[in-house]
């Protein structure tokens, strides 16, 4: 997988604090457990990250599994992985790599190389998409309904058990489970 990178490490951890801008290193092999963080950082892990001869930082996300792979640049996992290295390895170029596992053990890279001017974009979005889901936070605690879009990006959201979006289709299914008898 990182056959041409130089200075490998594996599952490192970041926070990005959206209000300084300024990226933290967390540790390694931490199991996504990232209890000294503050209310104002986005956290993640980095499945693998180096450096190429060339110099460009790289960073990685490995996939297994049945699902479709999304383009590394189009990925906000690897948008984020990418912003977080630039500011933590000082460079002005990140490659992303996506590596998909498959059953039969081979390896499909997807890559993508965000620019600065990329990595600006990026990380303006980030700022902006945290602040909104801050914004529905605060909402919700003040007894606002939450308003949700569905999408592919539900995939692997946790709340899906008691979101609107999923209880009302729920609900719009049961007539037909009672139909057929379960």
């Amino acid at each position: 997988l990182v056959g041409d990178l130089d200075h490998v490490r594996t599952e490192v951890a970041y926070a990005f604090d959206t209000k300084t801008r300024k990226v933290r290193e967390l540790g390694s092999m931490r199991d996504r457990n990232y209890p000294e963080t503050s209310e104002d950082e986005i956290v993640g892990t980095v499945d693998a990250e180096g450096l190429r001869i060339s110099g460009i930082a790289v960073t990685g996300d490995l996939k297994s599994g049945f699902l479709d792979t999304t383009d590394p640049e189009f990925a906000r996992q690897s948008h984020f992985a990418a912003v977080v290295t630039r500011k933590a390895k000082d460079v002005e170029h990140v490659e992303a790599r996506i590596w998909r596992a498959g059953e039969s053990g081979k390896v499909k890279t997807f890559e993508h190389t965000f620019s600065s001017f990329a990595l600006d974009e990026l990380e303006d979005d980030l700022i902006d998409i945290f602040a909104g889901v801050k914004r529905a936070h605060e909402e919700m605690r003040a007894g606002a309904e939450l308003k949700v879009s569905p999408g592919p990006w539900c995939r692997y959201c946790d709340c899906k058990p008691v979101c609107p979006s999923f209880a009302g289709l729920a609900r719009e299914l049961l007539p037909n489970l009672e139909r057929v008898g379960g």
